[in-house]
C-alpha cells in the first residue's frame, strides 16, 4: 500500500470566550495508506471530529503540516480547498441537520457538481440518477424533499452527495451515531460494500469499538488530542498495547470476532477532561492505574512497538 495522507506534528487549540486555551490536538502524527480504512477512536472530545476538520480544511489555521499523495496541502486558501474536495469529502453524523431541508434530493447530491463546474446539466442529472442507485435509493427520489425520508435514508443520500465527485477518501464522522440501530448495519454495509468495490479509502471516526472493528484495516485510539496507540485491527483488539487502550475495550459489553471474542465489564471513569494546553507527562496518567512518577513527568513519544504497531507509553514493551 502507498500513503494516500499523512499528517505531521498537527496541532490545533481554541481559544474560549476569549481567555482558556483548549489544546484540541497535540503533535498528531498519522499516515493512511491508499485503499485502507483507518479507525479512529475514543471518548467524546478526544479530538476525533476536530480532527477530521483540519483535514478537510474547515479549521485551516494549524501547526505542522499535511500531505496528500506526497504533496504539501496549503488549506488556508481558498482555491485550494476548493481543488482538494474533489479528492476528498465527508459524511457527517446528523443525516438531519447536514442536508438543506429547501432543495430537493437531486440538488443536494448534484451541489458539490455544480460547484466544482462538473459535467453539462443533463449528464449531472444521469449521475444523480447513478449515486441514488448506488446507495439502495431510486431514481423517483431526486424530486423529493430531505423531510420525506427517513434518518436511514437521509444518511444514504448524504453518502451519495460525498461520493458525486469520486473521491479517494471519505471520511466518515460517526456515520450511524444519530440512527436507529436496525439502520446502523444497514448503513455500516453499504459503507463496506462501496469500499470494496470502489477502492475507496475511509477514515471512520467512532467511539463505538463494534463497529470500528468491523469496518476497520487499522485502528488509531485517541486521548486528549493525542494518538495513544495504532496498529492492525486484530492486534489492537487481541493485544492492546496502551492502557487506555485496554480500558475503551473493557467498556466493550460484547464483540463478535472470529479469532477470539472479546468482553469485558464497564470500566468506571471519570469523563475526559480538558486539555488546557501541553501536556508535560502522558496525558492518561491521571486515570492510569499503572502510572509511575515518569509517566507524570515525562510525555511518552509514540514509537513501534511490534511491526506496524505503534503506542505511546513507556511501559508499552512490557505487556502488563
Amino acid at each position: 500500500m502507498e500513503p494516500l495522507l499523512q499528517l505531521e506534528h498537527v496541532s490545533k487549540g481554541f481559544t474560549i470566550m476569549g481567555k482558556q486555551r483548549i489544546q484540541a490536538l497535540e503533535d498528531v502524527n498519522l499516515l493512511v495508506m491508499k485503499g485502507e480504512t483507518l479507525g479512529i477512536v475514543g471518548e467524546s472530545g478526544c479530538g476525533k471530529s476536530t480532527l477530521a476538520r483540519v483535514i478537510m480544511g474547515v479549521y485551516p489555521k494549524i501547526e505542522g503540516s499535511l500531505y496528500f499523495h506526497g504533496e504539501k496541502l496549503d488549506l488556508r486558501r481558498r482555491k485550494h480547498r476548493l481543488a482538494f474536495a474533489r479528492k476528498v469529502q465527508m459524511v457527517f453524523q446528523d443525516p438531519y441537520s447536514s442536508l438543506n431541508p429547501r432543495i430537493t434530493v437531486g440538488d443536494i447530491v448534484a451541489e458539490n457538481m455544480v460547484i466544482q463546474n462538473k459535467l453539462t446539466k443533463k449528464e449531472r442529472e444521469a449521475r444523480v440518477f447513478e449515486l441514488l442507485e448506488s446507495v439502495g435509493l431510486q431514481k423517483t427520489h431526486a424530486g423529493r424533499f430531505p423531510n420525506e425520508f427517513s434518518g436511514g435514508q437521509r444518511q444514504r443520500i448524504g453518502i451519495a452527495r460525498a461520493l458525486a465527485l469520486n473521491p479517494e477518501l471519505l471520511i466518515c464522522d460517526e456515520p450511524v451515531a444519530a440512527l436507529d440501530v436496525s439502520i446502523q448495519s444497514q448503513i455500516m454495509n453499504l459503507l463496506k460494500g462501496l469500499g470494496k468495490e470502489t477502492g475507496l479509502t475511509y477514515i471512520f471516526i467512532a467511539h463505538d469499538m463494534n463497529m470500528v472493528h468491523y469496518l476497520s484495516d487499522r485502528v488509531a485510539v485517541m486521548y486528549l488530542g493525542h494518538i495513544m496507540e495504532i496498529g492492525r485491527t486484530k492486534e489492537i483488539y487481541t493485544t492492546p498495547l496502551h492502557p487506555y487502550t485496554r480500558l475503551l475495550l473493557e467498556s466493550v459489553l460484547s464483540i463478535e470476532s472470529r479469532e477470539q471474542p472479546i468482553s469485558g465489564k464497564r470500566a468506571e471513569a471519570d469523563e475526559i477532561p480538558l486539555s488546557a494546553g501541553p501536556v508535560k507527562g502522558c496525558p492518561f496518567a491521571g486515570r492510569c492505574k499503572f502510572a509511575e512518577e515518569r509517566c507524570m513527568n515525562e510525555k511518552p513519544a509514540l514509537e513501534e512497538i511490534s511491526d506496524g504497531h505503534l503506542a505511546a507509553c513507556h511501559y508499552a514493551d512490557q505487556n502488563r
